[in-house]
């Protein structure tokens, strides 16, 4: 688990998308957690998503499960 204190919350800190692997999408300004996701050994896909993170959304909010055969 990955601490992250209650400001964090409120700048989607912990809006993150898995993508498997041991990949985690995530966006360039979470600078803190993708310190300590890489510390753990995942690889961070970071991405600049300024102009979303000012609507509200981040990477989880972006995306849409696909079902898989």
């Amino acid at each position: 688990l990955i601490d992250v204190p209650q400001s964090g919350v409120f700048r989607h800190h912990c809006n993150l998308q898995a993508l498997g692997d041991d990949r985690v999408l995530t966006f360039r300004n979470n600078k803190e957690v993708n310190a300590q996701m890489k510390a753990l050994g995942l690889k961070t896909v970071e991405i600049d998503l300024v102009e979303i993170l000012k609507g509200g959304g981040g990477p989880h909010c972006m995306t849409f499960p696909l079902e898989r055969e």
